[in-house]
């Protein structure tokens, strides 16, 4: 909270965005993989006022509809009331063409109580880098991996980059939806991370810390929670892996701000339009 009253106080956007993010022990949805591999509710279904983010794949958005997921996708659409249809909305279809792309779409379901609720999801299509970039190497007979340090450097930068955009691209969309609260995940974590799944904790703070920066004073305004309060969580699935992810968030933090204003131009990347206001 010191954090954020400082940040509000500035009165511009140069405070540490990133310094708001919350790390949960769980998913979106409020479960948890432990360490012994069994799924329990750790945090609390989300709530009508949370937008929580589902890391779609272009096929099933552009062809094959919520219907055909499963695993965590189908979950996720079993959450939004959506899990027998054939295609998602008209408006997702028609925003979420590319990879990056984002659209958060508000559905209305029927509570067990009888009343209507409505819930939020921010679709968005990331990369998948396991297609991308061929596999690391084979370790040697004593477990190591050899690879060349620069160009390894190099493919996760352009990892970076494009993940930026995925979650510039999510903020945006949050920030149009007006909703207080977001559950982000880590985008094109699991088996789209490739040869990047070891570093995908240091990647994704890496980018949404860039995201921030991209941000118009006005948007960073709205994020700081000027208007009101605003919190984002970076959802964490599984609990081995919690411990590396808020050691990423740490080291990030360590280093220097990026500058407010950074835009996608900067690193070549074409911006994406200003997402239009969530459908109700």
């Amino acid at each position: 909270e010191g954090i954020r009253a400082a940040i509000m106080a500035s009165g511009s956007p140069d405070g540490r965005l990133l310094q708001l993010v919350r790390l949960a022990p769980y998913s979106v949805l409020g479960s948890q993989l432990t360490r012994e591999r069994s799924i329990e509710m750790t945090g609390e279904q989300p709530s009508s006022s949370c937008m929580i983010v589902d890391p779609a794949g272009l096929m099933f958005i552009s062809e094959l509809g919520p219907s055909a997921a499963g695993g965590a996708a189908g979950a996720i659409y079993e959450f939004l009331g959506i899990r027998d249809h054939d295609a998602f909305p008209e408006r997702v279809r028609a925003t979420v063409k590319e990879v990056c792309d984002a659209c958060c779409q508000a559905y209305t379901i029927t509570a067990e109580s009888g009343e209507e609720v409505q819930r939020h999801c921010c679709h968005v299509v990331g990369p998948n880098f396991a297609e991308m970039y061929p596999p690391l190497p084979f370790p040697d007979a004593d477990g190591n991996v050899t690879v060349d340090a620069a160009e390894e450097a190099q493919l996760q930068s352009e990892a970076v980059e494009l993940l930026t955009v995925v979650y510039r691209n999510v903020l945006r969309e949050f920030i149009a939806s007006g909703l207080p609260y977001a559950r982000l995940l880590p985008v094109s974590g699991g088996i789209f991370a490739g040869r990047f799944r070891s570093a995908m904790p240091d990647l994704t703070f890496r980018a949404l810390d860039a995201a921030f920066a991209e941000l118009t004073p006005e948007e960073s305004a709205a994020i700081a929670g000027k208007s009101g309060p605003v919190q984002v969580d970076m959802c964490i699935f599984e609990e081995a892996q919690f411990p590396t992810f808020a050691a990423a968030l740490e080291a990030q933090l360590m280093q220097p701000a990026l500058a407010p204003g950074r835009t996608a131009a900067a690193v070549g990347i074409s911006a994406a339009p200003e997402p239009a206001p969530a459908a109700q």
